[in-house]
């Protein structure tokens, strides 16, 4: 589990560490933690090849991404729900 994500995880984020930029912005809001029964981070919903992928994804591809989130954080925070 990630309490903050790595130095390179967070070049990744920020998009400094491929040169692209994009106008979307990412839905990482820094809490950066993965359930692993899931395999989705808690704050965004992304797994973490979609982590990885998102500065250098394009438009498309970020919307497919961020269409998929609601359901999984939906469901994330179900499965975590019944846990407690």
């Amino acid at each position: 589990m990630l309490s903050r994500p790595p130095h390179d995880l967070a070049r990744l984020l920020s998009g400094r560490a491929c040169g692209v930029r994009s106008d979307m912005k990412s839905p990482c809001n820094q809490t950066c933690r993965i359930y692993e029964r899931m395999g989705y981070c808690e704050g965004c919903g992304r797994n973490l090849g979609e982590i990885q992928e998102w500065p250098s994804a394009s438009d498309t591809r970020k919307r497919q991404i961020l269409s998929d989130l609601p359901s999984r954080l939906a469901a994330l925070f179900a499965e975590r729900g019944r846990q407690e």
